[in-house]
């Protein structure tokens, strides 16, 4: 928001008056500002991300052999569940 408000003054400052029109205009130019910007570093990021490729399945990441199932079912060795009331709200209205 620093960057911003810093173009909107250098905006303000150069147009010469501070009108409403002014300040929208400004704004409206500094927020084009930061959009553009932040366009630019997200599309760089973006470009990084080449070497990744969508796959239904993910049978490359699992060496063959290194994972054997031998049953399909969950153990859950703690269970614990607590029943409270909630406290009711009391509002003072003085």
């Amino acid at each position: 928001m620093n960057t911003f408000n810093t173009l909107t003054i250098f905006i303000l400052q150069a147009a010469g008056s501070p009108d409403l029109g002014s300040r929208l205009t400004a704004a409206a130019i500094a927020l084009v500002i930061a959009l553009l910007i932040a366009l630019i570093g997200v599309s760089s990021m973006k470009g990084k991300l080449k070497s990744v490729k969508k796959q239904q399945m993910a049978n490359q990441y699992v060496r063959e052999g290194s994972m054997n199932l031998k049953a399909q079912n969950d153990l859950f060795t703690h269970k614990q569940v607590e029943k409270r009331p909630r406290a009711e709200r009391t509002e003072n209205k003085g």
